[in-house]
């Protein structure tokens, strides 16, 4: 059989057909690739945030015992500790309670990221201080007290 310029043969038709079939799974699979590619790096994304917003917290939470402890060393000791100090992005409230011994105080720190009202996450630490003076003798972190959460 002889192909005429313009006609088409039955059998070059249906490979046409064919080769169309498989554009369309071809398409579909790259799709399906980059559907679960996007998946994977939102889910990243997300992973990355929630890191951010935890030092974030922590870093906050910090800055109030560092705050406190410097205050009671400049106050000796005449200070109780700040509500919603604004820092940052963020803020930090601190309360100091006396400890055993007459320079030695217990503060506990509390950093928190907001969205308007909506607190996103907050670290709580707990530090404990001891003013030689008027300068701060030694201050450790009481992990026992440290914690991080999502506010819902």
């Amino acid at each position: 059989m002889i192909a005429l310029s313009g006609y088409s043969t039955p059998r070059a038709r249906g490979r046409r057909g064919s080769a169309l079939i498989l554009v369309v799974m071809l398409l579909a699979a790259i799709s399906v690739l980059l559907a679960s590619l996007l998946t994977g790096v939102d889910r990243a994304m997300a992973q990355q945030h929630a890191a951010w917003r935890d030092q974030t917290t922590r870093a906050l939470a910090e800055a109030g015992v560092q705050r406190a402890a410097a205050q009671l060393a400049e106050r000796a000791g005449a200070y109780a500790g700040e509500k919603d100090t604004p820092l940052g992005g963020g803020f930090y409230s601190t309360k100091v309670s006396r400890g055993k011994g007459p320079n030695d105080y217990t503060i506990r720190s509390v950093g928190t990221l907001r969205d308007g009202a909506h607190t996103l996450r907050r670290c709580e630490l707990s530090a404990r201080v001891v003013i030689d003076g008027k300068r701060i003798g030694s201050l450790e972190y009481e992990s026992s007290h440290a914690g991080m959460r999502s506010a819902t």
